[in-house]
């Protein structure tokens, strides 16, 4: 996956981990539809992810201990449409 990674600052980024970015504290960071961002929020099963004080609709944090694997596959599938 390294070598799919780019910068907060291009628009193909989907999938981080939280290494790579500050605040998320060894979480899954992914970019998915801003309803389905809503949904894991309400649901407790993300965090909305915060990038110097503004809050980013279509990313959500998860926890190091969330259910990875089926979030990194539907944020690669959203960023291919």
């Amino acid at each position: 996956m390294d070598g799919e990674r780019q910068s907060v600052g291009r628009a193909r980024l989907d999938v981080i981990v939280g290494e790579r970015l500050d605040g998320a504290d060894g979480a899954l960071v992914v970019k998915l539809p801003e309803e389905r961002v809503r949904g894991l929020v309400d649901a407790g099963e993300g965090d909305p992810m915060t990038i110097r004080d503004r809050t980013m609709r279509e990313w959500v944090r998860i926890p190091p201990d969330g259910d990875w694997q089926p979030l990194v596959v539907e944020a690669h599938a959203f960023r291919a449409v």
